[in-house]
């Protein structure tokens, strides 16, 4: 099975993991980019440290590290689809609740985008 990578959009259009993406460091895209097609094979198969399931959340955090700074994009998953919503530089051994309910809030507005009309 193929898994694709979609970046989850505002309803104005506007695309907040583009941005995050685009703020890191060519380098530290390629890692990304490594363990997105790692993702893209195996989908929710890929097990730390690149993919972990959020505890009391339907979402995962996409994890990768480039010389020493540590990053994280949350996704969730829907029909084989990996939508990043949410990514941030990570500088505390946890991760700040904000941005995990940043995300959160953004998959459920996701969820209901994708509800059939």
């Amino acid at each position: 099975m193929t898994y694709l990578i979609e970046l989850w959009e505002t309803p104005g259009g506007r695309c907040p993991v583009e941005k995050f993406i685009q703020s890191i460091s060519e380098k530290a895209k390629g890692k990304m980019l490594k363990v997105f097609d790692l993702i893209e094979q195996y989908g929710e198969k890929v097990q730390m440290p690149h993919l972990k399931k959020l505890k009391g959340y339907d979402m995962y955090e996409i994890r990768f590290k480039f010389q020493s700074i540590h990053y994280r994009i949350f996704c969730v998953v829907r029909d084989a689809v990996f939508w990043l919503l949410h990514g941030i530089k990570k500088d505390t051994k946890h991760t700040p609740r904000g941005e995990i309910n940043k995300a959160w809030r953004r998959a459920q507005q996701l969820d209901l985008a994708l509800l059939p009309v």
